[in-house]
């Protein structure tokens, strides 16, 4: 049977499979919180802008480009390089930042005293069914159980390449708090997380830890597990506000102007980490292609920019170093400040200015 023959049917199995899988459902209450959100409108979340989250109609003009993209190396031909990065509990948080990126979208940030986890996925696929879907290029820099303490872990939307069941079960009995924006939380609490530890925020929403402060930011993406969910939770941004410094997460988004009234409202950031990856013309309004984040980091005035969303799983039909060579190359053009950290490598302000090109196996 030709290759593209059975990745049809295992794709028509997982849809139907994927049909009957319902969304967690949120309470009345729930409800009651949502509606008094801008983004809430009927029984769904929405964006400030007209947006277009692809369709199941799409699917097989998706599988066509999947087909004529078959001599891209969409995975690596050689091992890629992981980190192992050392965090000294007996020493106090040092009160500047220090980021570890885990792959894709996963990062460890360590600011002002508080360490988080962000959208790290530990699993070995990004996917509803542990048998097929995205599979990891390399292994997590550390494991689960080998994390250092966190104070929290933060979720910018329910998919499965950000919100990963595996280390919600682990953190799910520990002194961690969970923040994610609004709805989300249905999705932890199916699964254990006590409602005393989870705080889910709309836009502009803020939480302090410490001397942190963490605001919700807008984005332009969709939300859903299955396919009766969909919409149904919040997604966004998130901006880290320290003692010294400001840091932005894009989480995943298309490109908006909103960003720029980010900057008018909160003044620039030090470190932007922006979405990069898995971009296509068939979902071109919910992911940035490499161009458009260059872009964004200057709406932002992002002093050092941090490509995310890549190096990890393959999601798309590009070449799995497609993205960061992109961005790189328009980057360089625009005179934005780069900076893309090895996984596990701990970066901070003494050695951020670093664009080694690693990925070049």
């Amino acid at each position: 049977m030709k290759r593209w023959i059975r990745i049809v049917l295992l794709l028509i199995i997982v849809v139907i499979f994927w049909a009957f899988v319902r969304g967690d459902m949120h309470t009345e209450g729930d409800i009651l919180r949502f509606m008094k959100s801008e983004r809430y409108i009927g029984d769904k979340f929405v964006n400030s802008v007209e947006t277009s989250s692809g369709s199941f109609k799409d699917i097989f003009k998706i599988i066509k480009d999947y087909r004529s993209s078959s001599d891209v190396e969409k995975v690596p031909l050689k091992d890629i390089q992981v980190n192992r990065p050392v965090f000294d509990e007996s020493e106090p948080k040092s009160d500047s930042y220090k980021i570890v990126w885990f792959g894709h979208s996963g990062f460890i940030l360590e600011m002002s005293g508080v360490r988080l986890l962000v959208d790290a996925v530990f699993s070995e696929r990004a996917s509803m069914l542990s048998f097929v879907g995205p599979k990891r290029f390399h292994e997590p820099p550390l494991l689960l159980e080998e994390l250092p303490h966190i104070d929290a872990v933060v979720l910018s939307h329910d998919h499965y390449d950000h919100l990963d069941r595996k280390v919600v079960n682990y953190f799910a009995d520990k002194d961690v708090k969970f923040i994610m924006p609004l709805g989300v939380g249905s999705h932890l609490k199916k699964w254990g997380v006590s409602a005393d530890k989870i705080t889910e925020l709309d836009y502009h929403d803020s939480i302090n830890i410490g001397d942190l402060e963490l605001i919700a930011g807008p984005a332009r993406h969709f939300s859903g597990r299955g396919l009766l969910d969909r919409n149904k939770t919040l997604w966004c941004s998130f901006m880290f506000f320290g003692t010294n410094q400001q840091i932005f997460y894009s989480g995943d988004t298309g490109y908006t102007e909103t960003y720029k009234m980010l900057k008018d409202r909160y003044g620039s950031f030090d470190v932007c980490l922006i979405q990069i990856g898995a971009y296509n013309k068939n979902w071109e309004d919910i992911h940035l292609y490499p161009s458009d984040a260059v872009k964004m980091s200057e709406m932002l005035g992002s002093e050092y920019t941090i490509p995310l969303h890549w190096g990890t799983f393959n999601l798309a039909m590009h070449s799995w170093t497609e993205p960061v060579e992109e961005f790189v190359k328009h980057g360089n053009k625009a005179g934005i400040k780069i900076s893309t950290p090895e996984i596990g490598a701990v970066t901070d302000s003494s050695n951020i200015n670093n664009t080694d090109y690693w990925w070049r196996l």
